[in-house]
């Protein structure tokens, strides 16, 4: 049997590692644009940035793996379209047969809706290693960086060029930073840590322009003001690429359509990562984060040999700014019902639907998302009366929400 892996990111690396670990011994084959091995994306945001020069990136598997298993890594190698019903792919004017064939894709960079901007030679997205690179060399101290977008690339990519000492300015068209992944309670404990460092942290910026033409000199904001910069990154969240999907005629909603067991419309054609949508408590979803790389990756190579084993993520997240660490579990929604826990390391804010807790949101405590997580995963919810309460610690929480599901 031979499987092929489009896509050298943490999924694609997750569903090779994976099926090797289980014993597959067929062909293996990963096809990857770039020109290193995976590596891990999360670093380039932040370590990667704040390094004097631009280091190499941390792989996701050690080097030697690939050869050592076997797999056939095309580096360098773009896909030109997928047969599904040969079961092949087309490579330049090669076709490659498979038995199985995993689309990891990933997501790219949203870019602003200004035509005249597209060329700029200061306007920076970032998504790979050569982004970063490319962002690494503009970061002097005493430069004017600009980021357009608060959301946890913008937020942590502020943070970075603040450390740098850059004067930084931070403009979300929301109301708050990270409207769409945060509760309001963590939204104004990040923008606080920022302002406090001295960025600038500008909500509810309503309408703005750029100015310049090959070179981007500033923001002009609806209301007039007029921002200054040296340096301008776009970071307004990311689109799946489908592309290769969507000419093989295989079904797309919110990104490639798979069922519970990683499956697209195709039967021998799998998807995992920030390029896959699955239905997620009753509702088609991409999570765009590490761990669900991984995980469902992992399903996916296990349902491929056999297993039949269905993905119910409990979807995570974290993010590094300043020397504060944000971890996340479960999903939050505007809707929701919030209670916050203070430790002696940190606050966490919990939320519920109903009864049911539904996501937790860490900051710098570690030892309580622990069990946050845990909570959510195995399906209990303490009360929020219980969870709030400072008298009890995790421990007492975790018996008391336990001896509750089993009376």
């Amino acid at each position: 049997m031979r499987i092929v892996v489009i896509g050298g990111g943490q999924a694609g690396a997750s569903v090779v590692s994976k099926l090797r670990g289980l014993g597959f011994e067929g062909d293996i084959l990963l096809f990857s644009g770039e020109n290193e091995p995976p590596y891990e994306r999360p670093p380039l945001s932040k370590k990667h940035l704040l390094q004097e020069a631009p280091g190499t990136p941390v792989p996701v598997l050690p080097a030697e793996f690939w050869q050592e298993n076997h797999v056939d890594l095309r580096l360098e190698t773009i896909v030109d379209g997928i047969d599904p019903k040969g079961c092949s792919i087309r490579v330049g004017p090669d076709r490659v047969q498979f038995d199985h064939l995993v689309l990891a894709t990933g997501s790219s960079a949203r870019r602003l809706p200004f035509e005249d901007t597209r060329h700029c030679k200061n306007l920076f997205h970032l998504r790979n290693l050569t982004d970063a690179n490319n962002l690494h060399a503009q970061l002097e101290p005493g430069k004017a960086m600009v980021l357009i977008g608060g959301g946890y690339i913008g937020m942590e990519l502020a943070a970075t060029a603040r450390m740098r000492g850059l004067k930084t300015t931070v403009i979300e068209r929301e109301e708050r930073i990270l409207k769409r992944v945060a509760s309001p309670e963590l939204s104004g404990h990040i923008a606080d840590w920022h302002r406090e460092q001295g960025v600038s942290v500008i909500e509810a910026a309503g309408p703005f322009r750029l100015s310049g033409k090959t070179v981007v000199d500033g923001v002009q904001l609806g209301n007039g003001t007029g921002i200054p910069a040296d340096i301008i990154v776009a970071g307004i969240g990311a689109v799946p690429n489908t592309e290769l999907a969507q000419v093989a005629g295989l079904s797309l909603d919110n990104g490639i359509a798979v069922d519970s067991f990683g499956r697209t419309s195709e039967p021998n054609i799998w998807a995992a990562g920030d390029c896959a949508a699955f239905v997620f408590e009753g509702r088609r979803i991409r999570l765009e984060s590490v761990q669900n790389a991984i995980d469902q990756a992992e399903t996916v190579a296990e349902n491929i040999l056999g297993a039949n084993r269905e993905y119910t993520p409990t979807p995570t997240f974290w993010s590094e700014q300043f020397d504060h660490l944000v971890q996340i579990a479960g999903l939050y929604e505007p809707d929701m019902i919030s209670v916050c826990r203070k430790s002696a390391s940190g606050i966490s804010y919990w939320h519920y639907k109903g009864d049911m807790l539904k996501a937790v949101e860490v900051v710098d405590d570690p030892k309580t998302f622990s069990v946050a997580r845990r909570l959510l995963s195995d399906g209990k919810s303490p009360s929020p009366e219980l969870v709030s309460s400072a008298e009890r610690n995790l421990k007492e929480i975790l018996k008391a929400t336990r001896k509750a599901a089993a009376a």
